[in-house]
């Protein structure tokens, strides 16, 4: 049984933390502790994504389930475990979609909106992690993260292929989650401890918007914007640090003593 001790929020934070296997939820912009949510149901927690509906969805990457919550944190139940093999990741599609990709074969598995299997698509990905997203034209984004490299799957099948970034350029290495903002593709490296920048149509390198190590940053993975911030997950130190939205200013330590941070979501009181 997961057990969960909650309390409403219009706006929280999520952070799942892999090896204790466990999410916490916070205020923002405070950071004070709502709860955390665990169980023998979560192992190895990853990303997240918050349905239309406004239920959270949770990769469980040991248990290879989707895990679904109430907004309020209340466990509701396994939302899909068929087809996938070591689940990092959650991705809401434009019509309701929902794609999840599986680390340790490659493949994306894609899910309908009640967590009816759909169809597996088979990629030339190694080890798609948790930060994949979709973009305003309905194009996907994955994080191949053992070969250093970001691949776009094209809208509507998603079942071509193209390299967004290619292997190591401009020093991509171990990417894990990719975000867009002002016509840029901010994307963290874990191993480098950086986000770099590019341009969101062509890929094209503008900068090293984070630079390696700045405010103590040790292994980039979860990063989220918040207002004029951007909230950057620390996971070897399991702080959660803020930047600048515009320029990458290091603005402080959020939260700390986190233990194995990884993935961050923005959650809404309303869908």
């Amino acid at each position: 049984m997961i057990l969960s001790l909650f309390t409403g929020s219009p706006l929280e934070l999520w952070v799942t933390s892999y090896f204790e296997n466990r999410v916490s939820r916070f205020a923002l912009p405070s950071g004070r502790p709502l709860g955390q949510i665990s169980g023998p149901e979560i192992r190895g927690p990853l990303g997240l994504a918050q349905t239309k509906q406004g239920d959270v969805l949770v990769a469980s990457e040991k248990t290879n389930t989707v895990l679904r919550f109430s907004r309020e944190g209340k466990y509701i139940g396994v939302f899909a475990r068929t087809g996938l093999n070591e689940p990092t990741g959650v991705c809401i599609g434009p019509s309701g979609e929902v794609v999840v990709p599986s680390f340790k074969d490659g493949s994306l598995t894609v899910i309908d909106s009640q967590g009816r299997f759909s169809r597996r698509i088979t990629t030339t990905l190694q080890g798609p992690d948790l930060g994949l997203a979709f973009d305003a034209r309905g194009n996907l984004y994955v994080p191949s993260f053992n070969d250093n490299r970001f691949v776009r799957f094209s809208r509507p099948l998603l079942e071509k292929s193209s390299d967004f970034v290619s292997k190591g350029f401009a020093g991509l290495n171990q990417p894990r989650q990719i975000l867009w903002r002002d016509g840029f593709a901010y994307i963290s490296c874990d191993r480098d401890s950086k986000v770099l920048r590019f341009d969101a149509e062509t890929g094209r390198f503008k900068d090293e918007f984070i630079r390696h190590g700045r405010g103590g940053l040790k292994g980039a993975v979860g990063i989220a914007f918040y207002e004029d911030t951007l909230l950057v997950v620390s996971g070897r130190t399991g702080k959660i640090l803020k930047f600048s939205a515009d320029n990458g200013t290091f603005r402080g330590v959020f939260l700390e003593g986190l233990g194995s941070p990884v993935g961050l979501l923005l959650v809404r009181n309303s869908p």
